[in-house]
């Protein structure tokens, strides 16, 4: 099964590298580092990357299901403040799985962001926003269900964002409360709602921006993630996973594509969050349909071939995220149809339900070693 890698990014203030631990059996400095909940833990130093786009950024990576050793201390209650620190403190030990400590860093992350901000800040889908134009200036009209009706609110143009982290959505935010008052800032929506005869009349819906954001998290968990992906479950034998040399996770995907009479499988890239785990033995492949731009996401697929020489050219083709889908869907088609009123096995229904089988071109069998 292809390993998952975790990568952790951190503050570098939450690295104390001002006292090393130096370890004789390992040769190693280690560097205390500060863990959610006010625990701490000892990783070598060497170990732990600065980000280039960003000094104050450190990131480590590790496999999916790695243990880390947490140190906590307690306070305990009764024992007076001139006691000895080992009388006034009791130490305990939590082991994280990577996977989990990123999740309990990001949770913590966030709510630090949160709490500290003047704004509220909200993600939504990209296509959710609508461009829009009048006398006071350039805007963008969004709509979420609440109680099953529709309500929209505006957004000036240039505070709707799109984000870096995660593609297809955007960002924006409103104050939590008017200026210079600790009153809560508050959002007008609309919404075109038909009465009991069938009639279109106009609601209005004043809300706070916490309520804001809690309606709009609300519609996106909701949201019809059909309309922004597309899907297809596969074997795990045709992906595989890596690091780039910036320490993000990735997998690459062997796409079958029918070319001169047989399968030809073509390696495209994606990041790590498209590739989850499925039944055993399979993967879904979850693409996003389109860019941040509205146009669709296209991947570069690359193969090696013989050259003739004793060497191997490389061949590419561009393939959207529906044409990689589709090429899946194809592929198990033909499988079907080759296959057709004959009792097959249960090795080669297995791969019929993979969508993909591989046989089509041997040489990806030996290019990849499988």
């Amino acid at each position: 099964m292809a390993e998952n890698f975790v990568t952790i990014e951190l503050s570098r203030k939450q690295v104390d590298v001002s006292n090393l631990v130096h370890n004789d059996k390992t040769d190693k400095d280690y560097a205390r580092v500060f863990a959610p909940g006010g625990g701490s833990y000892l990783y070598p130093v060497d170990s732990i990357k600065v980000k280039s786009d960003n000094p104050e950024r450190v990131y480590f990576t590790r496999p999916e299901g790695t243990e880390i050793q947490v140190q906590y201390g307690r306070r305990v209650e009764g024992v007076p403040e001139d006691a000895p620190n080992e009388e006034k403190w009791e130490n305990e030990t939590r082991t994280w799985k990577s996977e989990d400590l990123k999740v309990a860093y990001d949770k913590e992350r966030r709510e630090f962001a949160e709490k500290n901000s003047a704004f509220v800040n909200m993600t939504v889908p990209s296509e959710w926003g609508t461009h829009i134009s009048n006398d006071k200036g350039e805007f963008v009209s969004i709509s979420i269900p609440i109680d099953k009706v529709y309500y929209s609110f505006i957004v000036p143009a240039d505070r709707y964002n799109a984000s870096d982290r995660e593609e297809g959505m955007s960002y924006f935010g409103f104050p939590k409360n008017k200026k210079d008052s600790e009153e809560p800032y508050t959002i007008t929506l609309r919404s075109n709602a038909r009465d009991e005869a069938g009639n279109f009349t106009n609601e209005e819906k004043v809300i706070t921006s916490l309520e804001l954001k809690k309606y709009v998290d609300e519609a996106v968990g909701y949201s019809n993630v059909k309309d922004m992906f597309v899907t297809a479950v596969i074997s795990e034998k045709l992906t595989r996973s890596f690091s780039s040399k910036d320490g993000k996770d990735l997998y690459g995907v062997s796409v079958p594509v029918f070319e001169k009479d047989k399968e030809s499988f073509y390696e495209i890239v994606v990041p790590a969050e498209r590739v989850k785990s499925a039944e055993e033995g399979k993967v879904k492949l979850q693409l996003f349909k389109n860019g941040p731009d509205g146009t669709a996401y296209t991947f570069t697929g690359k193969k090696s071939v013989a050259n003739g020489t004793g060497g191997y050219d490389e061949v590419t083709i561009k393939l959207t995220s529906e044409q990689v889908v589709d090429a899946f869907k194809a592929s198990s088609e033909r499988f079907k149809e080759n296959h057709k009123n004959t009792d097959i096995s249960l090795a080669d229904a297995m791969k019929q339900d993979s969508f993909s089988q591989g046989e089509g071109d041997q040489s990806f069998r030996r290019g990849h070693g499988r």
